[in-house]
């Protein structure tokens, strides 16, 4: 259902309500599926999951490629950051 998050109201809210009640009973969220940029930015920006994980990263990574992959600097990484600055005030 992920796979609606860009065209669907619904799925967006939907995944937002499992991320809020989560948090207070100390759990973490995960969203698997994760197949284009722009259901990233998505979740990132508005429902803001602990993990994501999915195709957009690829297939399973060693130890080396997780540090490769954790230092690349996503193209909307900008927008997050200032995006987050707000929210804090």
């Amino acid at each position: 259902f992920l796979m609606d998050v860009t065209q669907s109201k619904r799925s967006l809210e939907l995944l937002k309500g499992i991320v809020n009640l989560s948090r207070p009973l100390g759990l973490s969220v995960t969203v698997e599926g994760v197949e284009t940029f722009e259901q990233l930015k998505i979740l990132a920006l508005e429902v803001k999951p602990d993990l994501v994980q999915g195709f957009l990263f690829g297939s399973a990574l060693s130890a080396s490629g997780i540090e490769t992959m954790s230092s690349t600097v996503w193209p909307f990484a900008k927008e997050i950051k200032s995006a987050r600055r707000a929210a804090r005030g």
